[in-house]
């Protein structure tokens, strides 16, 4: 079985090679147009710019980059660059005779055709300035909790992560240049709003183009003074006594020596089922008070009687109840 397989494949071969020779068959080599034609200009570029600028313009897809550098004359740029096809992320640079970035600007996802032009517009801002945030919290009362922050610049959020309290809280970030409100919060493990312990507090910061600075942020502390009044609890008044005639009950007690003092409070309970009401208040100088009882329609049998002296805060103690006899 083997050999008569071997003998088939041998007699096509010869067959498809003898077709080959009388012309039957025809082959040519297909060679691909690989490089297609982009055609670049510009809007942004100053009017006073030196001498010697040059536009650098770099192609790049995944590990693979081109560059190409072009002389700048002029407020106008133009060039026709021949590059290979595909889907570019393209990005130039203006560069002064100091190899300093000032313009830049960044296409992505650019495709370059094998059959057709393609052309593309940057449209140049100034360059973007460098700064380095450094959290300084060693005077924060709850340094050892803190893992996370948060860095505001307007509305990008940036986050700092660390594992350990002993690692440093910084981070480096290109920025546009500008005015920003700047803020840092302070969280512990987790941005979870419950773990936030620093919330901060916005400021102006300003970013130049082509700067290099750095942001050295703590948390904003102010010192707390606290002043502590005690206000004690005045003690009862002594030797309260309550005398009953004609309708009338004669209430006194000796005068309280307590620093404070503002006044006195009367009370009266006309049934045990019922608390003690209040009937009126006295000045502190004062050690007595009449009870006219003339307006009850009913007079009870008895009438429990008690005092309580009462300072700016704190009213204090009452006395024992003296019972009065109306019989």
């Amino acid at each position: 079985m083997i050999r008569q397989t071997r003998l088939c494949l041998f007699s096509c071969i010869i067959w498809l090679a003898a077709l080959f020779l009388s012309g039957c068959i025809s082959s040519s080599l297909i060679t691909p147009k690989d490089l297609g034609t982009i055609t670049v200009t510009t809007t942004g570029i100053p009017e006073r710019i030196e001498s010697n600028w040059t536009a650098h313009i770099i192609f790049s897809r995944g590990k693979h980059e081109l560059s190409q550098t072009i002389e700048v004359v002029g407020t106008d740029f133009s060039s026709e660059i021949k590059i290979p096809v595909g889907t570019w992320n393209i990005s130039m640079y203006l560069v002064d005779d100091n190899d300093i970035v000032n313009y830049q600007d960044s296409l992505k996802d650019i495709t370059i055709y094998p059959d057709k032009p393609v052309f593309i517009n940057f449209q140049l801002s100034p360059a973007e300035g460098l700064v380095q945030v450094i959290i300084e919290i060693d005077n924060f009362p709850q340094a050892e909790q803190v893992l996370r922050a948060r860095v505001h610049f307007n509305d990008e959020i940036k986050e700092i992560i660390r594992d350990t309290p002993q690692e440093p809280l910084k981070a480096q970030y290109s920025i546009p240049p500008g005015s920003y409100d700047f803020k840092v919060e302070l969280f512990t493990e987790s941005f979870r709003v419950g773990d936030k312990i620093d919330p901060g507090i916005w400021q102006t910061i300003h970013i130049e183009p082509l700067s290099e600075q750095t942001l050295v942020w703590s948390p904003f502390m102010q010192d707390l003074y606290i002043s502590v009044d005690i206000f004690m609890v005045p003690p009862a008044p002594t030797n309260l006594t309550a005398l009953y005639s004609e309708n009338r009950v004669c209430i006194t007690w000796d005068i309280n020596s307590f620093e404070s003092l503002v006044g006195h409070n009367i009370y009266w309970q006309i049934s045990p089922f019922e608390p003690f009401e209040l009937i009126t208040h006295v000045d502190a100088s004062i050690t007595e008070f009449t009870h006219d009882l003339t307006d009850l329609e009913e007079l009870p049998a008895i009438i429990n009687y008690t005092v309580a002296s009462f300072s700016a805060k704190v009213t204090g103690y009452r006395a024992q109840p003296v019972i009065v006899s109306l019989d």
